[in-house]
């Protein structure tokens, strides 16, 4: 059991992380769908996001605790607050640099 609760950490964590990187580095807020496949295909060093991983909409929203929201009459994923993204780029730059999400979006299309 606490295994499973570990995984299930890490693969929220994951997923949400995934997601805030793919909305930062947008150009333009991602369709619900959109944003919750590339955060799902991303490789993972624990290889836990198999396409059709079961991870819907809801688990996304989930796992990024409210940072993210879905804007449900555009159908479109954004931050809840500008804050947020101001908090992700000035606390958080060994993961949400622009080297970093360069890398990021570099390897997933490649």
């Amino acid at each position: 059991m606490h295994n499973r609760t570990r995984i299930q950490s890490r693969r929220a964590f994951q997923l949400a992380l995934n997601a805030f990187r793919w909305v930062q580095c947008s150009y333009e807020p991602s369709q619900s769908e959109t944003l919750l496949d590339a955060s799902r295909s991303r490789s993972t060093a624990w290889g836990i996001f198999p396409q059709g991983a079961g991870v819907g909409a809801t688990g996304l929203l989930k796992a990024c605790q409210n940072l993210l929201i879905l804007d449900e009459r555009l159908n479109v994923s954004q931050f809840a607050h500008l804050s947020v993204e101001e908090y992700l780029e000035t606390q958080q730059p060994g993961r949400f640099s622009y080297r970093t999400l360069e890398a990021f979006v570099s390897e997933a299309i490649f």
